[in-house]
């Protein structure tokens, strides 16, 4: 991807293709942006949220996660857009919050999981995650990982 913009908000950092999650201060009163992503890539197709309508909700509460992803030939990748309002984080909250977690930490795990290969690979199954479908031990591992974080945000 060149290019990821959304119609409100304050980027923690400035966009590049290698980086995968960002954090934007929105304000309160957000219940929805328009998002733009743009890409070389001839055929790619882009999601937003797992559709194709650029304009996204913005939950009501304190972290609303959205994810952009872009595909081509079976390759994918995916982007974490961490919506940030200054709101008081409420009890019942603290699931949404895990969930904004989980889904960066998904997100680097399936990039770390899948660098480097290439089409060939795929078909090879050799017990790894080479065939894209995670082995039992990756989800405790996950697991161990959630509650690492969540151990931080207590």
């Amino acid at each position: 991807m060149n290019i990821l913009t959304v119609s409100s908000g304050e980027w923690n950092k400035s966009f590049e293709s290698n980086e995968h999650t960002y954090h934007i201060e929105v304000d309160n009163d957000i219940s929805s942006v328009e998002m733009n992503a743009t890409t070389n890539a001839s055929g790619a197709t882009i999601e937003y949220d797992g559709e194709s309508s650029k304009k996204v909700k913005i939950k009501d509460k304190a972290k609303t996660a959205i994810s952009v992803t872009v595909s081509k030939d079976g390759e994918r990748r995916t982007y974490v857009l961490v919506f940030e309002k200054d709101m008081d984080v409420e009890m019942d909250e603290e699931e949404t919050v895990d969930g904004v977690k989980a889904k960066e930490v998904g997100v680097e795990a399936a990039h770390m999981s899948t660098a480097g290969n290439s089409e060939s690979d795929a078909s090879n199954n050799n017990g790894g995650q080479v065939n894209r479908k995670q082995p039992v031990e990756t989800v405790s591992f996950f697991g161990n990982i959630k509650d690492f974080f969540t151990s931080l945000i207590k």
